[in-house]
């Protein structure tokens, strides 16, 4: 059975300071479709704002999620960040992956990230993160999270996390 899903979201901001800041515009379009038990997603978002109290004046991101019909998830994406009133001084990327993988009440996340910033004061990082949720049932989720990378040029502190969720 083909599904396919199209949304094109719009959004504008009204200044919110007369002397630094635009009107901002953004855009999003998704597209969603199964095909043989393959859910896949693709994903477009541009955002255009001139303000000088902000690093990146246009962002342009891309992603790709797919989801195997044996608990497997897979998703990449690649965002390109401007700032025009620098000359490009301060242009970077980010790019990032991440897998999950669920079965039962079991789910287990890892994902990957790199930003690189042309900006001479700015710094490239790196990251990861590996999250395991298991569903208690009733509403109740037990979570466990951990996370670290690095920051050219600094000191990154990695995080740890455990709790629970309810949801009713």
């Amino acid at each position: 059975m083909r599904v396919v899903t199209r949304r094109l979201p719009i959004s504008v901001s009204p200044d919110r300071n007369a002397t630094d800041f635009d009107t901002a515009f953004a855009l999003g379009a998704s597209y969603k479709a199964s095909l043989a038990g393959l859910d896949l997603g693709l994903g477009f978002g541009y955002q255009k704002v001139d303000e000088a109290a902000r690093l990146y004046d246009t962002l342009i991101g891309l992603s790709v999620a797919t989801t195997f019909g044996n608990g497997l998830q897979a998703i990449v994406n690649y965002t390109n960040m401007t700032d025009d009133s620098d000359n490009g001084a301060d242009n970077g990327s980010h790019w990032a992956i991440g897998l999950g993988y669920t079965m039962n009440a079991l789910t287990i996340g890892v994902n990957y990230g790199e930003f690189d910033v042309d900006d001479a004061f700015g710094a490239d990082s790196s990251g990861y993160g590996i999250a395991v949720n298991y569903d208690l049932g009733g509403g109740l989720v037990a979570q466990l999270g951990y996370g670290g990378g690095d920051i050219d040029g600094g000191t990154y502190e990695d995080t740890f996390s455990l709790g629970v969720a309810m949801s009713f």
